[in-house]
């Protein structure tokens, strides 16, 4: 079975990183909070790369989340890479409902940093710099207890590229901006105690329209950890 697992997340890494996408999502961010004064801390590592998380329950139906994401990719025989940064802020509204339900509904906004190559094919050496913003509102819905918790979730993405470069080309791109609405959906699932659990998310990301001036990453597969801390 763990050499299954392992074959998976190999296949995963090596779909993500065969297109050389300049728009890699980050795991999204599902606390399921019930009440106020809880702080979560999250970890993942996956086929999308490394992203960390917080979110905090403020009041009650109020909560705050950040995402800091980062993803790099280094061809040893092409010498070639791909990297992105990417930090995000969100605030929201959650509930509960019947005994285990919960549901959450969050809106924000985040920047970053992206680099890759063969992004406009515009030739093989081709490498692209760019600034993203990305606008968001997703929708969380869940049920669980103290060990086991499964959610869906879906973001929309609105990602608008700027101040875009392009280096060793042998012609120039059309814009130096580029803006797209993406559909993420995801799967969430925790599994552990009430304060410390193990986590994995599967997600795709796909655009709004049928074509795209920017690449991106499918769809990613990540595992992690995940805390729970009661801070009021």
């Amino acid at each position: 079975m763990k050499k299954i697992w392992i074959a998976l997340i190999v296949g995963v890494a090596a779909m993500g990183q065969a297109c050389s996408p300049v728009y890699i999502p980050t795991n999204s961010n599902v606390p399921l909070f019930t009440e106020k004064g809880e702080l979560q801390l999250s970890a993942y590592q996956g086929s999308n790369g490394l992203t960390a998380q917080g979110a905090v329950s403020v009041i009650d139906h109020l909560a705050v989340t950040a995402n800091f994401g980062y993803s790099v990719h280094e061809d040893e025989d092409t010498q070639k890479d791909r990297r992105q940064s990417v930090g995000t802020f969100g605030v929201g509204y959650y509930n509960t409902f019947s005994s285990s339900g919960r549901v959450e509904v969050y809106g924000g906004y985040g920047r970053g940093n992206s680099a890759a190559y063969d992004f406009f094919d515009l030739g093989e050496n081709a490498k692209t710099e760019a600034k993203f913003e990305q606008w968001f509102l997703q929708g969380n819905i869940g049920l669980g207890n103290n060990v086991v918790e499964g959610a869906v979730s879906y973001r929309l993405s609105f990602v608008n590229f700027y101040e875009v470069k392009v280096i060793g080309a042998t012609q120039e791109p059309n814009s130096s901006s580029f803006e797209e609405l993406m559909m993420e959906p995801a799967f969430t699932i925790r599994v552990g105690s009430e304060r410390l659990k193990f986590v994995s998310q599967a997600g795709l990301t796909f655009p709004y329209d049928k074509y795209t001036e920017f690449d991106y990453q499918p769809f990613y597969i990540s595992f992690g950890i995940m805390g729970k801390i009661p801070v009021w």
